[in-house]
């Protein structure tokens, strides 16, 4: 594996050091001048990143806290430019490449995905989203160690697994963590150090201890105040393998540098886990631009770490040995504050460029449009519609469009005296540029005066009499265009998308029947004898064969690929999270759907929004599998949809009727790299189906609704364990009444039918029903709010849709419990029948009398 920086090289060390704190001083400035909304820096850190970094090789992986712009810098995975285009947030990833503006800064993220092709991880500085959920990132450490354990056992095991050396060195991969100290009282961080120490993986996680969180104190966020006394109970010991401590003053450069060497050579050659406890660190600037650390820290805290600044520290060593004299360091400080002053004013203009370019773009039209007004004299005609569309657009007029780009005194920029002092940055600019401090420009700015502009027109007479209209349309359609591209694309793939999964039906050629957790068995046996990226991981799914015996078996067969875990969903979850992150396949079981809930942060703030907010880079194709809907218990019948479905957009949500369809639903989206979430009902497993010939090759697709009954009075719209309910009712009332039902199985919840076939189903019925087991207003009404807006079916309605959903409590115990909280065949029965009563009562009295 190649290094990335030499073993030791103090003065080269020294100069990223200081380029990293003078980006955090400019950073601030900035921020204050209104060039960017917040700014979250790592100063304090950078000689504990320095050490970390001299350890770092290409295919490593990097789960951190954002404060590790250091840490970047000497990877040589961001650069100074590309640190200020973050606090600028440029839109475009050629200059933003982490986030293209959708992150703020210091959240960092490598671009590993390209129109569905994934890039060898091997040859790359391989870095996770970061997020600003404190200890979020560190559930998917374990997955991301792990699969260098996998890959280093798929290289025992599988010598034509070919996949492999895309991904990993034969397992050589280290995953390092970061983590500030105020974190680590967070659940997710002890359950993170506890499935290290128990899997024995190759992660290094590092403690950046500066004494507070935000405001608080060490001694009220750690037991003992002292991570040192605690964190031991996890170490090795000589029979006992668990996690090997180290712990290390922050500010000590040849400390860090041979403990960092020692811990990262024993975690990558022998896939020994460790933590290494950073403390003694400084905040020189305080916790972020929100506010002084002045204010809660003491004059002699304060004092403290002024005396005990790293970068102090650091170049009070090299003078002390020698390797470089003061009138070296004062020239390379100079240097760097230029450079980094440089680096911030190529990232301003690249960022205004665009801005003032359509500021021209508008500021054309709308005088255009103004001529045209005064030609035509129709601000005599509309006097009070011209007087607004002047006023809005006013703004324009203030600033001067022609001397935008700042231009610089090179002379004095390399040349001039005091250039390090940061309260003499105006010497750059002449009195005719922009000056740093006016307010910057900003799409919004322009499409807002568009917009109002359009609105004012359109809604008056005036527009019949303007030829510029069109133009203004046109422009203002182009800047939507922009923002839906730069704000709003890209929450799933495009490229490689399971919605482009050819559909492929399940053949049925013998009439007989097996437990339907038998489905679920075979296909996955299928899968994983085909597959060596699959693997299935969860409690209880190895030896067991999972709570349902729908893995029986599988456990003799595929050891390596069917994991038992330990009761840690969150983990669980970042496990398959970081494993998918490494081009494996990983399928999560977590028991009950309810038990969800613990692992709701890694889903929604990770694993949806990935591909989103790192603007189509990255893609964690893991399948989360669970089971829902009808049991017994409060936590066993639980159908928490609505809390999926509004925390997880990004994630695709499949609800299975049966375990036919869910075999389909597996493989459609094991054909494409976005995540997805298979729910199957509860009471399934033991139910008998027809089991397809071709299990493990067919498809059910996304987005695709099932009619289940076909029907002309009432059109049904339900899902999951709910189907069979609908059917029952439709039966009794077909039977009895006469009354005919058409049931539609939404199959999944996201995408929901693309096609719109439910609105052709109301088109015939001209009624809706909606059956949901969620609580009322959960899933029900986002069902009901894609069918009447989205598919615009409201005036096809010649009677009030009604939903039918759960009790607002949790399902309580036995099977009364089952009847009284959630709906019945027979709540569908009265609830049809009142509506056809409703619709035509004399038409309904005589059917029903016949």
């Amino acid at each position: 594996m190649e290094r990335l920086t030499p073993a030791t090289d103090p003065i080269t060390d020294y100069t990223v050091a200081y380029l990293s704190r003078q980006l955090s001083v400019i950073a601030r400035k900035e921020v204050a001048k209104g060039h960017g909304g917040f700014a979250i820096l790592g100063e304090g850190k950078e000689l504990a990143q320095i050490a970390m970094a001299k350890t770092f090789r290409l295919g490593d992986w990097r789960s951190g806290y954002y404060r590790d712009q250091t840490f970047m810098l000497a990877v040589g995975a961001l650069t100074a430019e590309q640190f200020f285009a973050q606090i600028y947030a440029h839109p475009d990833t050629n200059y933003e490449p982490s986030s293209g503006g959708r992150q703020m800064n210091c959240h960092y993220s490598s671009r590993f995905y390209h129109h569905g092709e994934w890039q060898d991880q091997t040859q790359t500085v391989n870095v996770a989203a970061d997020m600003s959920c404190t200890s979020g990132q560190l559930p998917r450490l374990i997955g991301l160690g792990y699969s260098s354990y996998y890959y280093r056992v798929l290289k025992n095991i599988d010598c034509t697994f070919e996949h492999m050396d895309k991904f990993s060195h034969s397992g050589h991969e280290v995953a390092f963590g970061t983590v500030g100290d105020a974190a680590t009282a967070e659940g997710h961080f002890w359950e993170t150090v506890n499935a290290m120490g128990v899997l024995q993986i190759p992660v290094a996680l590092s403690i950046w201890d500066d004494g507070y969180g935000i405001s608080v104190p060490r001694h009220l966020q750690t037991t003992k105040g002292s991570l040192k006394e605690i964190l031991p109970g996890f170490t090795s010991t000589d029979n006992k393998k668990g996690v090997n401590f180290f712990a290390v003053k922050g500010w000590d450069y040849e400390e860090l540098i041979n403990t960092y060497q020692q811990a990262i050579q024993q975690c990558r050659d022998h896939h020994e886990p460790c933590v290494i406890l950073v403390d003694e660190l400084t905040q020189p600037l305080g916790h972020s631009t929100s506010g002084s650390h002045s204010r809660y820290k003491s004059e002699d805290r304060l004092n403290w770490e002024k005396e005990h600044d790293c970068l102090w520290q650091f170049r009070s060593w090299l003078l002390r040995e020698n390797l470089a004299s003061e009138e070296e360091l004062l020239e390379l400080e100079k240097r760097v504050t230029l450079d980094a002053m440089l680096a911030r004013d190529k990232a301003f203009q690249a960022w205004q460029s665009p801005f003032y370019q359509q500021r021209s773009d508008v500021s054309s039209l709308t005088f255009e449009l103004q001529n045209e007004i005064q030609n035509k004299k129709l601000h005599k005609i509309y006097p009070q519609v011209v007087k607004k569309i002047d006023k809005i657009i006013q703004p324009l007029s203030n600033r001067n469009v022609d001397h935008w780009q700042l231009k610089h005194d090179e002379h004095n920029l390399h040349h001039g005296e005091n250039i390090s002092n940061q309260d003499n940055l105006s010497m750059a600019y002449d009195q005719n540029s922009l000056i740093y401090g006016q307010k910057v420009l900003s799409f919004k700015e322009h499409h807002s005066i568009l917009r109002y502009v359009l609105f004012c027109l359109e809604n008056s007479t005036i527009a019949k009499s303007l030829t510029t209209l069109a133009s203004l349309r046109e422009l203002e359609q182009s800047y939507e265009q922009w923002g839906a591209e730069h704000y709003r694309s890209t929450l799933f793939v495009k490229h490689c998308s399971p919605l482009s999964c050819v559909n492929n039906a399940p053949v049925f050629q013998s009439s007989n029947q097996v437990d339907g957790r038998l489905i679920i068995r075979d296909y996955f046996g299928h899968k994983l004898a085909h597959d060596s990226r699959i693997v299935i991981l969860g409690e209880d799914v190895g030896a067991l064969g999972g709570v349902n015996l729908e893995f029986e078996g599988l456990y003799d067969q595929f050891p390596h690929q069917m994991i038992d875990t330990g009761i840690r969903e969150a983990t669980i979850v970042g496990q398959g999270h970081g494993m998918a992150l490494r081009g494996l396949r990983p399928v999560i079981d977590i028991q009950y759907l309810d038990y969800l809930i613990f692992c709701l942060q890694g889903m929604s703030d990770d694993i949806a929004s990935l591909h989103y907010r790192t603007h189509g880079g990255q893609v964690s194709p893991v399948i989360i599998r669970s089971k829902g809907h009808r049991l017994m218990g409060i936590w066993h019948s639980g159908s928490p949809m609505a809390m999926i479905l509004h925390t997880c957009r990004g994630i695709h949500l499949c609800t299975p009727r049966n375990m036919v369809q869910a075999a389909g639903m597996y493989e459609t989206l094991l054909s494409g790299d976005d995540p997805g979430i298979v729910i199957e009902p509860m009471n399934g497993y033991r139910k008998q189906e027809y089991k397809p010939e071709n299990i493990g090759y067919y498809t059910i697709p996304l987005g695709v609704i099932e009619i289940l009954k076909e029907g002309r009075d009432i059109t049904v719209v339900t899902y999951g364990a709910c189907c069979s309910i609908a059917l029952s009712a439709a039966k009794t009332l077909q039977d009895d009444y006469h009354i005919s039902l058409e049931v539609i199985d939404c199959q999944t919840l996201h995408p929901f039918d693309l096609q719109h076939h439910i609105r052709q189903s109301i088109a015939k019925t001209y009624s809706l029903i909606i059956l949901d087991e969620d609580v009322p207003g959960g899933a029900g009404s986002y069902i009901l709010k894609k069918i009447l807006e989205d598919q615009k079916s409201f005036e096809l309605l010649d009677s009030p849709p009604v939903t039918i959903s759960a009790a607002e409590n949790r399902p309580a115990y036995s099977v009364d419990g089952d009847y009284y909280c959630k709906p019945q065949p027979e709540d569908l029965i009265q609830v049809a029948f009142k509506i056809m009563a409703d619709k035509a009562p004399q038409h309904w009295h005589r059917s029903r009398d016949q």
